[in-house]
């Protein structure tokens, strides 16, 4: 038992039960404002989400990006994202900022098969399970995605980095029309690109492409020589043929067309040397053999590859029916 002084000649009595559950009532007090200022709350309306027609409406020079959620009924998942993740205030005022949001339930297991539309989608977008949640350009190119649940920080980061790939895909979607200017001002400040999200073979090759072409030679292999130095300290480089060096060395110059290749063993190595080559004969006006090896780089490599990707985006523009569009 407490006692406590209640006058002169008093005292009350305060059960050591009461007092237990006082200090941890304040306890729990203190918690709660702590989580409170660390997660800010839910909001009951959440992410306005579009029906898969609004994809029809959306702008393709908007500014924002498409934010697709590829759901079912069904999925337990699903659900517990559109109870949380979906509700907290962070993600629900970037998705209002910066995206469209596009909703799109599964109906195969209550109607066998989806509607073409959404049919189609699924194989642009090579989805395998739910939820997927998919970023795309306005004109529907991909931009980033991810399968599974993900806490309302998870989420908020996934779309940071997305609005940060967003901005290379653009630089390359414009650098294959040949808007270099406009591809330039997409890639932002190649100075200090960040190879981690970016991905430094793809990111390199790109702002190579985008520079040598604006006769910016020597800041292309700046750029080149960065990439190469994230990835020796990011990456135990044991020998000087260890991909993707040789592919920076034949950026740089110091390997011919024979020497890169030579270098590239397995299929993505040979994928990202072919691009690399189809890019490289670009610069020099050679169109025929351009196509050439990146056809080449679209038969050997993954088909949802980064550098298979540019392979591709360069092949729809030079010789729309030599691509196999698989991911339009």
């Amino acid at each position: 038992m407490q006692q406590i002084k209640a006058g002169h000649n008093q005292t009350t009595t305060i059960p050591t039960g009461l007092v237990v559950v006082m200090l941890v009532a304040l306890t729990l007090r203190i918690g709660v404002k702590t989580w409170d200022k660390n997660h800010p709350p839910s909001t009951r309306s959440g992410i306005a989400w579009h029906d898969i027609n609004y994809l029809d409406k959306v702008d393709a020079s908007s500014k924002k990006l498409l934010l697709i959620d590829f759901s079912a009924d069904w999925c337990r998942p699903c659900k517990t994202m559109e109870r949380t993740t979906f509700l907290n205030r962070t993600v629900t005022e970037m998705a209002a900022k910066d995206f469209e949001a596009i909703k799109i339930i599964d109906r195969r297991a209550e109607e066998d098969k989806n509607p073409p539309k959404i049919a189609d989608l699924y194989t642009k977008y090579n989805l395998y399970g739910f939820p997927t949640i998919v970023v795309a350009l306005p004109d529907k190119t991909y931009v980033d995605k991810f399968t599974g649940a993900k806490s309302p920080k998870e989420f908020s980061s996934f779309l940071a980095t997305a609005l940060e790939k967003a901005s290379k895909v653009r630089a390359k979607e414009a650098m294959c029309d040949g808007r270099f200017e406009d591809a330039l001002t997409s890639l932002g400040d190649y100075n200090n690109l960040d190879f981690e999200k970016l991905g430094a073979t793809s990111i390199s090759m790109i702002s190579w492409q985008i520079l040598s072409s604006l006769h910016k030679e020597e800041d292309a292999k700046k750029v080149v020589r960065q990439a190469e130095s994230y990835v020796r300290k990011k990456t135990k480089i044991k020998t000087e043929d260890e991909w993707p060096l040789p592919l920076f060395r034949y950026m740089l110059g110091q390997y011919s067309d024979k020497e890169l290749l030579e270098k590239a063993k397995s299929k993505d190595e040979q994928t990202d040397a072919h691009c690399c080559i189809g890019l490289k004969k670009l610069q020099l006006g050679e169109k025929p053999q351009a196509i050439t090896n990146f056809m080449t780089a679209i038969r050997t490599g993954y088909a949802y590859g980064e550098t298979y990707s540019l392979a591709q985006s360069y092949l729809d523009k030079l010789a729309p029916e030599e691509s196999p569009n698989q991911t339009k």
